[in-house]
């Protein structure tokens, strides 16, 4: 299920650019090969240190407008 994801977010990022990605998808071939790559990309990111820093404070920062709603 992850893999689909990830392939369907290749593809319609690569759509989304028109011409320009068509020719990046022609160049690096089905968007299934590239699935494993960037799937090694994101767990990478997902357990480097600065990742739950970076969370932490998005968090903090988004709960802190929510807060000055009321």
């Amino acid at each position: 299920e992850g893999t689909q994801t990830i392939k369907r977010l290749i593809d319609d990022f690569l759509e989304s650019k028109g011409t320009v990605g068509g020719m990046i998808q022609m160049f690096l071939g089905d968007s299934k090969s590239l699935v494993g790559r960037v799937q090694k990309e994101i767990n990478k990111f997902i357990h480097a240190p600065g990742t739950m820093v970076l969370l932490t404070n998005l968090l903090s920062n988004e709960w802190q407008k929510v807060k000055t709603l009321d």
